[in-house]
């Protein structure tokens, strides 16, 4: 069995597979690892992949350290496809597994990854193994707070599902902005890479994709721990020594 750890900016997420199908799945929450370490003491687990974006917690590095088998996913792991980005260097290892897990999901298929968290990532990966990059853009929530910080008078507000096109009052006028502005940009940029790649596969996930996922003019594929099975994909595919 392979533990994955996903550590994001805002959440920290797990998951535990038996080869390539996914046990249990939680998420961290208020620095409690007590359940990874209930994890560890209860299953087999072979190795402990994961990924990160930020500063990796004291609790979790020790628990990281007293284990005999841990991958992390870096610039020079080697992975299953060819990476074409021009700055490797600077690429979000959380897009790296995303786009792992493309493949793990369709095999031989252009597929379009759209990450809907902190950051809305976009991610493209052709049918014959070339990662050729993507875009980045604001999230939700980064969104609503930047109206809240930079106006004097705009106030900051939760997201809502399906909010109303014309705002009857200020909260509901950011609700149809932020919201609906997110929509069609999602809606848009798929489009253009459609138009772009025949046969192309859209997988949307993200914290905050469930906003998003009936709104979607084209069909897409919903994978919520789209990351995790790109860290499991890639530990279970490494090169035996």
């Amino acid at each position: 069995m392979n533990l994955a750890i996903d550590i994001g900016n805002t959440s920290i997420k797990y998951g535990v597979f038996s080869q390539n199908k996914l046990l249990t799945s939680g998420v961290v929450k208020d620095s409690d690892f007590s359940k990874l370490k209930e994890i560890l003491a209860s299953h087999k687990i072979v190795n402990i992949v994961y990924a990160t974006v930020t500063e990796i917690p004291h609790e979790l590095k020790v628990i990281l350290n007293d284990f005999s088998s841990v991958i992390a996913l870096q610039t020079d792991t080697l992975l299953p496809f060819q990476n074409k980005y021009l700055t490797p260097e600077t690429l979000g290892k959380d897009r790296l597994a995303n786009v792992c897990g493309a493949l793990s999901l369709f095999p031989g298929r252009n597929v379009l990854v759209i990450d809907v968290g902190t950051c809305i990532k976009y991610d493209i990966i052709t049918f014959d193994g070339q990662y050729l990059g993507g875009g980045i853009s604001p999230g939700m929530r980064m969104r609503f707070k930047a109206l809240n910080d930079q106006t004097a008078q705009l106030p900051l507000i939760s997201p809502q599902l399906e909010p109303r096109l014309i705002g009857r009052n200020t909260e509901e006028s950011i609700l149809s902005g932020v919201m609906n502005g997110m929509m069609s940009e999602l809606n848009d940029i798929n489009w253009q890479y459609r138009n772009l790649y025949l046969r192309l596969e859209t997988i949307l996930t993200g914290g905050d994709s469930n906003f998003f996922l009936n709104q979607f003019r084209s069909r897409i594929f919903a994978a919520p721990h789209l990351t995790l099975l790109g860290l499991n994909y890639i530990v279970s595919n490494l090169p035996n020594e």
